[in-house]
């Protein structure tokens, strides 16, 4: 660790007495970049307090800043997200959801300590490559947005447990998606996708996946392999036939198949297959 990152590290923490010696072994340090992250925090503390400041943010209000670990901005009209939210290292959970944002600020790498992101109902068109970079995200919701692709390394995000990407414009998911092996629930409805990878297997864990309203033509007979999934929902898409492996979802509870063009044989062969399910047809 540098001299540079030993100084943030001082500074980002949530003890005066660290913040004050931050400040104090800057001085004078031309390489350090201090002053710029100092006017960052000043327009943060404006943005959440909305507060007005002197012309020094003071050790009290950076401590206050860093002390936040919830975040709740949910329908406060945002139409920007500013970038100095990067600062907020001790953030475990992050609220954003039903304002007006069309992008989100480029800097994620240094959530760290990030479980829970909600951005849904907004008007985000892609995501930032660097949303790919948060260690700790458990629960990431997407939904209600106007996203057509995916970070190619959206599969990084490898302690999520809970993804929803519902009503959205997306057509594919990237290769690196099914890489998510830790989720337990997935939301993909109401998108325009035509396929799913044989690779839908490695989500083992999966125990609920919602896929209705997309273009789904065929079913991967890897979707066999999801051996604790109770809850699949495939209705509204193109589907005229179904896998057998479906036989081997015995913990599978509800199953909803409406609004697809299949044969009432094919109903009645998964019924007799999996006779503690509720199919919805």
């Amino acid at each position: 660790m540098d001299h540079r990152e030993k100084l943030l590290q001082l500074l980002h923490s949530t003890d005066e007495v660290n913040i004050t010696l931050a400040l104090e072994l800057s001085k004078g340090v031309a390489s350090c970049d201090i002053e710029n992250i100092l006017w960052e925090y000043q327009e943060l503390y404006r943005f959440l307090y909305k507060k007005p400041l002197g012309e020094q943010i003071l050790v009290k209000h950076l401590v206050a800043l860093n002390k936040n670990t919830i975040l709740d901005l949910e329908e406060t009209g945002l139409q920007i997200l500013p970038d100095s939210l990067a600062n907020l290292k001790h953030l475990v959970y992050l609220n954003i959801s039903n304002n007006y944002l069309v992008a989100l600020p480029e800097k994620w790498s240094g959530f760290t300590r990030l479980t829970h992101l909600d951005a849904s109902w907004n008007d985000l068109v892609s995501l930032p490559d660097s949303i790919a970079k948060l260690p700790q995200i458990k629960r990431l919701y997407l939904d209600r947005n106007k996203l057509q692709l995916l970070p190619v390394h959206m599969g990084d995000l490898t302690s999520l447990a809970c993804l929803s990407l519902s009503d959205n414009k997306l057509v594919s998911l990237p290769e690196s998606f099914w890489r998510l092996c830790r989720l337990e629930l997935l939301d993909i409805s109401n998108n325009q996708i035509e396929e799913v990878s044989g690779k839908l297997k490695n989500l083992r864990h999966l125990r609920k996946l919602y896929m209705g309203d997309n273009q789904l033509r065929v079913l991967p007979e890897a979707i066999g392999s999801l051996s604790n999934l109770q809850c699949l929902d495939l209705h509204q898409n193109a589907l005229t036939s179904l896998p057998e492996s479906l036989r081997n979802l015995k913990n599978l509870r509800r199953l909803y198949l409406g609004e697809n063009p299949l044969p009432l044989a094919e109903v009645e062969k998964v019924k007799n297959w999996l006779p503690e399910c509720k199919v919805h047809f």
